[in-house]
C-alpha cells in the first residue's frame, strides 16, 4: 500500500514537470503572497494538449504560464504569470472564469506589480515565452526589425496571433508581431 501511495504522488507530480518549468520552479514567496491577496483561488493557466505538445518538441525546460528574465535591464531577476481565476461582481457573487498577464519586476526586496492584460475569458491556446536580449523581432505593423533592449515577455494564441511586451520608459509597451 505504501509503493502504491509513492507511485501515485509521483504520477500526481508529473503534469507539472511535462510543460517544463522556470528552472527554480517555484515563484519567490513575495509573489506567491500578492497573487493571493489580490487573486484569491488563482492557479497557473491550463494550456491544450497542442501547447504542452508545442512546449515538449521546442521548450522541454520552460514553462507556458511562467517565464523569468530581466524584464527592466537592472540585472535582477523579473517574473512574467499567465493566471486564471474567478472573477467576482461588486456583490460577491461569480460572474466570470478568466485569465490574467501579470509581470513582476524586482525593485529592492520587493516586486512591483504590472498587469499587462487586463481580465479575459481564459483560453487553453495562450502561452508565454521569453524573448532573449538582443535577440531580433519584426513589427508586424511596420515590418521592421529590430532587436530587444531587455528580455521581453512573448504571449502568443497557439498557431494564430502574438506579440510582444517589451519595458522601455517605466512601462511596458505591446508590439503585434505576428496576425
Amino acid at each position: 500500500m505504501k509503493v502504491l501511495a509513492i507511485i501515485f504522488l509521483c504520477l500526481s507530480l508529473l503534469p507539472m514537470t511535462v510543460t517544463g518549468g522556470v528552472k527554480a520552479g517555484r515563484l519567490p514567496e513575495a509573489i506567491n503572497s500578492t497573487l493571493n491577496r489580490k487573486f484569491p483561488g488563482w492557479r497557473f493557466s491550463e494550456v491544450s494538449v497542442e501547447v504542452r505538445q508545442f512546449f515538449g518538441e521546442r521548450f522541454p525546460d520552460a514553462r507556458p504560464d511562467l517565464i523569468e528574465g530581466d524584464f527592466d535591464g537592472n540585472g535582477r531577476t523579473d517574473y512574467a504569470v499567465l493566471i486564471e481565476h474567478t472573477n467576482f461582481n461588486k456583490s460577491g457573487k461569480t460572474f466570470t472564469h478568466v485569465v490574467e498577464l501579470l509581470a513582476f519586476l524586482k525593485r529592492g526586496t520587493k516586486y512591483k506589480l504590472y498587469t499587462l492584460k487586463e481580465s479575459a475569458p481564459a483560453t487553453p491556446e495562450l502561452y508565454l515565452t521569453l524573448a532573449g536580449k538582443g535577440s531580433e523581432g519584426r513589427s508586424f505593423h511596420t515590418q521592421s526589425r529590430f532587436r530587444y533592449p531587455y528580455d521581453s515577455i512573448t504571449v502568443s494564441y497557439f498557431g494564430k496571433a502574438g506579440g510582444t511586451y517589451i519595458f522601455r520608459r517605466g512601462r511596458f509597451r505591446y508590439v503585434y508581431e505576428s496576425d
